[in-house]
């Protein structure tokens, strides 16, 4: 190229059990009404009262990337931490610096 390409990459290795992993992706944990870090099903109930049921996986929408930081990046806008919460609680992610990479 005529011009100078500058690069920014981060590598980075985490080792940790599944919980920590989705936190530290920025996934809320298996708890919660979106549990699933791989997809948007939805698990009705409330805390120690989930319904696991309904493993029709053919009918789940898949998580993406792109979606993905889209929300997290919302949860930035929030202006209450309570706010911050309900949308966490809503979406199924919450923001993790590690998204900006």
């Amino acid at each position: 190229p005529a011009f100078p390409l500058t690069h920014h990459l981060a590598l980075l290795c985490v080792s940790c059990d599944i919980p920590a992993s989705r936190k530290v992706c920025g996934f809320l944990g298996h708890t919660a009404t979106r549990g699933c870090s791989r997809c948007l099903k939805e698990f009705p109930g409330e805390f120690g009262h989930k319904d696991y049921s309904g493993f029709d996986r053919e009918s789940w929408s898949v998580r993406d990337n792109e979606q993905h930081r889209k929300e997290a990046a919302t949860l930035k806008l929030s202006t209450t931490p309570t706010a911050r919460t309900e949308q966490e609680s809503r979406l199924g992610v919450r923001y993790s610096v590690l998204l900006q990479l």
